[in-house]
């Protein structure tokens, strides 16, 4: 899914497993980004259309089904996936802080894209630097992917919804 959310930004991220229960991989890039951007998260609740759409009340805090206490997780970046709440990205590998493009690849065997504690159907935020949110994203299951479980990724900036099919 390519997004614009800063001027010149634009980015895909796409969340994949080889069989249902497998770890999720995670391919992302980022251009663009001017050194506005920091930490990205998997939110509680799916985004809504409208002008208070990031606002706490509509997507609450990160996804964290098994009540993982985040002051003993570790650094960013320096723990396993476990120590971290499910969606917290950018827990588990590190901020965006101080990039103007971003590409890597992750697995992570607590990202769950099938059962209750699935990150389908959630947001996805990417916050500025100083926490407030700079983009809100909705996760959704691409069914015209099947030789993997692959997602796709819909994008509400200004008010604006596109929704775009990731392709392998």
């Amino acid at each position: 899914y390519l997004f614009r959310c800063l001027g010149s930004s634009r980015g895909q991220i796409y969340f994949f497993q080889s069989s249902p229960q497998g770890a999720t991989n995670l391919n992302i890039s980022l251009t663009g980004l001017e050194a506005r951007a920091a930490g990205y998260h998997v939110h509680l609740l799916p985004l809504k259309t409208g002008a208070e759409a990031c606002s706490n009340e509509n997507i609450m805090g990160h996804f964290n089904p098994y009540g993982v206490n985040i002051s003993l997780s570790p650094a960013p970046g320096n723990g396993t996936v476990d120590q971290y709440e499910i969606g917290d990205i950018s827990g588990k590998f590190g901020y965006l802080t101080d990039q103007t493009q971003f590409q890597n690849h992750y697995m992570d065997s607590n990202m769950p894209l099938s059962g209750p504690n699935s990150i389908i159907g959630r947001s996805l935020v990417i916050h500025y630097r100083n926490g407030t949110r700079l983009s809100l994203l909705l996760i959704f299951i691409d069914l015209s992917l099947f030789n993997n479980f692959c997602i796709r990724i819909s994008k509400v900036f200004l008010g604006i919804t596109e929704l775009t099919c990731l392709h392998s």
